[in-house]
């Protein structure tokens, strides 16, 4: 794969800074501390999982995922609750790569199905990503913040 040799691997605290940077290019901007505590948080989660994507070393993508009791299906729910690439990194199947993990992950966590959810803005990239990889459009998100 040359320059696209990705490996895969669960997000540590030294991540912070390069995850931000994807934190703000996914539209989500949180500092280097807040992303530091995210990933602390997701490692000390037994149901949750935070995996960076790297090339040569430095992080390009990123993927968050956990599972919970699902109240009308058997099994768990798997959610990918957040992904992002560096932009100049897309369409090199990293993306691709970092969902297959969470899939991974996901089912040998005991979850039966998986729920993706995507920003409406996003039609032009994740909205024509998952279905690609098996994904359908199965509803509408509300959203609602609690601390206005």
């Amino acid at each position: 794969m040359g320059e696209t040799e990705v490996s895969i691997r669960p997000a540590e605290e030294r991540d912070a800074e390069a995850v931000a940077a994807l934190f703000e290019e996914w539209g989500h901007p949180l500092s280097c501390d807040e992303v530091r505590a995210k990933i602390r948080a997701f490692a000390e989660a037994p149901d949750h999982q935070f995996l960076v994507a790297e090339i040569g070393g430095a992080v390009v993508g990123f993927a968050a995922m956990n599972t919970a009791l699902s109240p009308g299906r058997p099994g768990k729910i798997g959610v990918i609750s957040g992904m992002s690439v560096a932009p100049r990194h897309q369409r090199r199947g990293i993306g691709r790569r970092l969902v297959e993990c969470a899939e991974q992950w996901l089912r040998s966590e005991g979850a039966s199905y998986i729920r993706v959810t995507s920003a409406s803005h996003r039609a032009e990239t994740a909205h024509r990503f998952y279905p690609a990889l098996g994904y359908l459009q199965t509803g509408i998100r509300f959203d609602k913040d609690l601390h206005p």
